[in-house]
C-alpha cells in the first residue's frame, strides 16, 4: 500500500507509536485496547474496512460477497450479534476472543454459534469478536473487513456492539437500503464514524426491491443527503446484494483505494484515534490539579459546587428529553384522531363507489376488476391526501420542539460550563458541538392492492351459477371489500407515521446525549477521580505528577500537529466542524 506522496510512511508510523506510548499510560484499559489495535496495524500496513449500518441492510451478505463464499450468517431478521474480523489470507482458520482477553480456535463452520442473535443472543457468551482468515478474489492480502452488528434493531446490546467496533476504522463501507431510502440515524452513523475513518463509500442495497425509474432519483437522494456530512463528495454504488458474485464495481474502487491511499488512511485513523483519547485526558487531568492544589475545605467546596452544577445540567438535560417526548405523544395522539375522522370519511365514500351497480354488459369477473382498480386508485387519492396535508404539521411540530430543547439546552450547558470554568478558575479545552441532527424524511405512501382478493373470489365462485348470480355475489363482496381496503390503506399510513415519530423523537433524544457528553465528560471524570482519591495523603507528589502528565499530553497534540501537516493531509478529509447542512435543515 501506498498513498503518502513524497514523505516516507515508516516515519509517520514511528512517530505515532512513540506518542501513543507516552499517552498510554494516563488511558483506560478499554482505551488502551482501542489505541493498541490502531497502532498494531499502523505497523503492520493492515488496513481495516469497517461494514456499517443499521439493522437489516446488507452488512453481512456484502462481507460474503467479497470474500465469494458464505462465511458469515444472514436472514430475516436481524442476525449478527457480535462484531466478525475478517482478514483476507491464503487458508482458512477462525477462533473466538473473549472480552476477558483470552481465545479459543473454532471450526469456520461453528462461526454461527457466536456471532448470531439467535444462538448468542445479546452477546450473553461475552464474546469480544470473531475472527478469521479465507481467501478473497477481489481484495489484497493482509486486509481487515470488519462486520459489525446492525444499529437502530430491537436488540440495543447490538446497536451498542456496533459502536464498539466503530472504534477503530480506516475506510467505512456504509450500508443503506434503496427502500426504505437513508435515515437521519444513518447520517448520524455516517457523522459518527467519520470522526476516526479517513475514506468511505456508500453501499446502496437492495435495488431490485424499487422500479428501474426510480433508481437514479435514489442515488441522487442519496448523494445529496451524506454530502452534508462529508466535506468530500460520496462515493455511491447501487447494487443488489441477493444477486451472485462480488459487485464488480465496488470491489474494484476498494482495491483501488488501498493500494493508491491505504497506508495513508491507517496513520490519518491512528492519529484521529490517538488525538481523540489525549484531548479528553488532558481535561480530565487539568480539573484534578486544580482541586488537588487546594485545600481540603476548599476542594470539598468546589466539589460540591460542581456537583451542583452538574445536576442542573443534568436535569436540564432531562427536561429537554422530556420536553420532546412530550410533544411526541401529543403529536402521536394528534395522528390518531386525525386518522379516525380520516377513515371514516374515506370508508363512506368509498362505499358509496362500491355500491355502484356493476355493468351488465361485461362478464361480472372483468367488470368486477374494474370496480376494484377504480376503487383503490381513490382510496390512494384519499389517503395521500390526507398524509400529504397532516405530515408537514407533524413535522414541524417536532421541529419546533426539537428546535426549542436543543437549544436551550445548548445554552445551559454552555453555562454550566462557564460557571465550572469561574468555580474552578480554570478555562477547559474547547469542544466540537455536535452537529445538529437531521430529523427522519417523512415516509412515502404506496398503497397496494389487497392481495386477498384473488382467494375471497375464488372461494365464493361457482363455475356454474348463471351471470346475474356471479355478479350479485361479487356485488355484496365489492361493498365489504372497498372500505375495508380503505381502512388497509390508511392504517399503513398511520404505523409508517408512528414509525417516522419514534425514529424522530429517537434522533433528538441522541443528539441530546451527546450535547450533555460532549460539554461535560471530561469535568464529570475529573470530579470523580478526586472524590475517590480525596483522602490520599501526599497530594503534593499527585500534582506534580498531574503536571508532568499534562506536558505529555500538550506535548503529544503538538507533535499530532506537525505529524498530521504534510503526511495525513488529503482529499478525503472529513467535514469541518459547524459547516454541515442536511436535507431538511435549510
Amino acid at each position: 500500500m501506498s498513498g503518502t506522496g513524497s514523505t516516507d510512511p515508516r516515519h509517520g508510523t514511528a512517530r505515532l507509536s512513540v506518542l501513543a506510548a507516552q499517552v498510554r499510560p494516563l488511558l483506560s484499559t478499554a482505551e488502551n485496547r482501542i489505541l493498541d489495535d490502531a497502532v498494531q496495524r499502523t505497523r503492520q500496513g493492515q488496513l481495516r474496512v469497517l461494514v456499517v449500518g443499521e439493522a437489516k441492510r446488507g452488512k453481512s451478505t456484502l462481507v460474503n460477497r467479497l470474500f465469494g463464499t458464505e462465511l458469515l450468517p444472514t436472514g430475516a431478521l436481524p442476525v449478527t450479534s457480535v462484531a466478525t474480523v475478517a482478514t483476507v489470507g491464503t487458508d482458512r482458520s477462525a477462533g473466538v476472543r473473549y472480552l476477558d482477553g483470552h481465545e479459543q480456535l473454532i471450526d469456520t463452520e461453528e462461526i454461527t454459534r457466536f456471532v448470531s442473535q439467535r444462538e448468542n443472543p445479546d452477546n450473553r457468551m461475552g464474546v469480544d469478536h470473531v475472527h478469521l482468515t479465507a481467501p478473497s478474489a477481489v481484495l489484497p492480502d493482509g486486509i481487515q473487513v470488519v462486520d459489525t452488528p446492525g444499529t437502530g434493531s430491537v436488540h440495543t446490546a447490538n446497536t451498542e456492539e456496533s459502536a464498539r467496533a466503530q472504534a477503530t476504522v480506516d475506510l467505512a463501507l456504509f450500508v443503506v437500503a434503496a427502500d426504505p431510502p437513508i435515515s437521519a440515524a444513518e447520517l448520524s452513523l455516517v457523522d459518527d464514524v467519520m470522526t476516526t475513518a479517513s475514506a468511505s463509500a456508500i453501499v446502496i442495497n437492495k435495488i431490485d426491491l424499487v422500479p428501474a425509474a426510480e433508481v437514479p432519483r435514489i442515488v441522487e437522494f442519496t448523494r445529496e443527503a451524506i454530502a452534508g456530512v462529508l466535506e468530500s463528495p460520496p462515493v455511491l454504488f447501487p447494487t443488489s446484494l441477493r444477486q451472485p458474485g462480488a459487485p464488480t464495481e465496488l470491489a474494484t474502487w476498494l482495491s483501488g483505494h488501498i493500494d493508491a491511499h491505504g497506508t495513508r488512511d491507517i496513520q490519518n485513523s491512528t492519529a484521529r484515534v490517538l488525538r481523540r483519547h489525549a484531548t479528553s485526558a488532558l481535561d480530565g487531568l487539568r480539573v484534578r490539579q486544580h482541586l488537588l492544589r487546594q485545600s481540603q475545605r476548599q476542594q470539598a467546596d468546589t466539589v460540591e459546587a460542581l456537583r451542583q452544577i452538574l445536576t442542573r445540567a443534568q436535569a436540564s438535560s432531562s427536561t429537554a428529553a422530556d420536553h420532546i417526548r412530550g410533544e411526541r405523544d401529543r403529536v402521536l395522539r394528534q395522528l390518531n384522531d386525525d386518522h379516525e375522522h380520516a377513515v371514516a370519511e374515506a370508508r363512506m365514500a368509498i362505499g358509496r363507489e362500491a355500491a355502484l351497480p356493476l355493468t351488465t354488459t361485461d362478464p361480472p369477473e372483468e367488470a368486477t376488476a374494474r370496480r376494484r382498480t377504480e376503487l383503490s386508485a381513490l382510496t390512494g387519492e384519499y389517503c395521500a391526501v390526507w398524509f400529504d396535508s397532516l405530515g408537514p404539521r407533524l413535522e414541524q411540530a417536532m421541529r419546533d420542539a426539537a428546535g426549542q430543547a436543543l437549544g436551550e439546552l445548548r445554552e445551559q450547558l454552555r453555562q454550566a460550563r462557564q460557571a465550572a470554568e469561574r468555580t474552578l478558575d480554570l478555562p477547559l479545552s474547547d469542544v466540537d458541538e455536535p452537529e445538529p441532527p437531521t430529523p427522519p424524511r417523512l415516509p412515502h405512501i404506496a398503497p397496494t392492492d389487497s392481495a386477498v382478493w384473488h382467494e375471497l373470489v375464488t372461494g365464493t365462485l361457482v363455475k356454474q351459477l348463471p351471470r346475474g348470480a356471479r355478479r350479485q355475489r361479487l356485488q355484496r363482496r365489492l361493498r365489504t371489500w372497498g372500505p375495508d381496503r380503505a381502512a388497509q390503506a390508511f392504517g399503513k399510513a398511520r404505523a409508517s407515521l408512528q414509525q417516522w415519530l419514534y425514529d424522530t423523537a429517537l434522533t433528538y433524544d441522541h443528539s441530546l446525549v451527546a450535547i450533555h457528553r460532549t460539554q461535560l465528560a471530561a469535568l464529570e471524570e475529573g470530579i470523580d477521580h478526586v472524590r475517590q482519591h480525596s483522602s490520599d495523603s501526599d497530594t503534593a507528589a499527585q500534582c506534580t505528577a498531574l503536571t508532568t502528565q499534562i506536558h505529555r499530553l500538550e506535548h503529544v497534540l503538538a507533535e499530532l500537529d506537525t505529524v498530521r501537516a504534510p503526511e495525513f493531509a488529503g482529499e478525503h478529509s472529513t467535514r469541518t466542524p459547524g459547516n454541515r447542512q442536511l436535507p431538511g435543515n435549510e
